[in-house]
């Protein structure tokens, strides 16, 4: 098969790294696999690349910039003879869709990894595009979900051409570390007796880092020593608030804050748990991720994460300050043992390997039909 990945760029990412983890497989495998990006930017650029991945840039020189973008990407699907466009977002859905009349016989695929989110906390545009996915979810030929909410949420639970695919995680990349956790709380100036607690990923404000910070302030207020890290590329705007909030709950020396990390396996293995504050997810990769390198996790009981914690974690009402600090009062560092179970449990049953089989299913079918 000739395969399409669209998406807006390639910067660090749950659907960035998703997209690598799947593509570069699938290029192993024979298929011949290409990448169009809105802004042909980030770091996975050069890794998808180096995997034998064919990466092309729209030129897109703005949101509005569309009818030239347009243009390019029809051409690039024609030339290269694609026979499947899986497109990976929403704004992405679209575009795609806008123009699936231009490029002749090819399959359209729509990913969906949201589920019950309030785009309108972004402005018009984005709850726009979401309201847009919502009507012409019945568009493409097949939509992929990587959680079930997902489909409950668009009504399309059962719906002929609609999949549910989990996110795949490679457990041959994360895995308990024991030296890359001393190192890092070496690094942090975090002793081996001090508990570590995180919020790994985006900052941004549907992920609710306010209740990471509320809760964080109750093991304060009750004598631990414990120490909290906020690690995520994001909105400076929203992560001055988050530094102005810890400064009004007097925890501003308890936190530790950090950008973009591509070292992420060292970072979970030094945590004793991991917080997932959202209000709306699919299926999480740095759940998933923590998990597999044995570190505990509480999450919010949204999207597909208690399905994805399992027995591994805490599930927590949104928004639930109380909740959430009660199971930091009780983190504590762990032997191997029960962080090497945590690993087993993500190997046997979010294993990267389905991830690959499922997706080239569903395309090898899709393509097979159309011819």
């Amino acid at each position: 098969m000739n395969i399409v990945f669209l998406i807006r760029s390639l910067n660090i990412g749950g659907a960035e790294r998703q997209l690598c983890e799947l593509a570069l497989p699938l290029a192993a495998k024979g298929h011949k696999v290409f990448v169009i990006a809105f802004y042909r930017v980030g770091p996975f650029v050069d890794v998808l690349e180096s995997g034998g991945c064919r990466v092309f840039g729209l030129e897109k020189r703005g949101r509005w910039d569309m009818i030239g973008p347009m243009v390019r990407c029809v051409r690039l699907i024609r030339e290269n003879q694609i026979d499947v466009v899986y497109s990976m977002m929403p704004a992405e859905n679209l575009f795609a869709s806008a123009i699936s009349k231009c490029w002749g016989r090819r399959s359209l695929v729509w990913g969906v990894r949201a589920s019950d989110m309030d785009a309108g906390i972004y402005g018009i545009v984005p709850a726009m595009v979401h309201w847009l996915q919502r009507r012409l979810i019945k568009w493409p030929d097949a939509v992929i979900a990587n959680s079930r909410a997902a489909l409950v949420h668009l009504g399309m639970v059962g719906e002929s051409g609609c999949h549910v695919v989990p996110n795949g995680i490679n457990v041959k990349k994360w895995y308990p570390d024991p030296a890359a956790r001393l190192a890092w709380r070496n690094a942090l100036g975090i002793s081996q007796e001090q508990v570590l607690i995180g919020a790994i990923g985006r900052v941004d404000p549907i992920k609710r880092l306010d209740v990471f910070l509320r809760a964080a302030a109750e093991p304060r207020a009750a004598g631990s020593d414990a120490k909290f890290l906020v690690l995520g590329p994001g909105d400076a705007r929203y992560l001055q608030e988050l530094k102005e909030l810890a400064s009004e709950l007097a925890i501003e020396k308890d936190i530790i804050w950090s950008g973009p990390e591509t070292q992420l396996r060292g970072v979970y293995s030094a945590l004793d748990l991991l917080v997932s504050t959202s209000d709306s997810e699919g299926l999480s990769n740095v759940i998933a991720e923590a998990l597999a390198c044995g570190t505990p996790v509480v999450a919010t009981d949204v999207g597909d994460s208690a399905l994805l914690v399992g027995p591994h974690g805490v599930i927590v009402p949104p928004g639930d300050v109380r909740a959430v600090a009660a199971v930091m009062l009780r983190a504590k560092a762990e032997d191997s043992a029960g962080r090497n179970q945590r690993h087993h449990y993500i190997s046997e049953n979010f294993s990267i390997d389905s991830l690959i089989q499922d997706t080239e299913r569903i395309l090898s079918d899709l393509v097979d039909a159309r011819r």
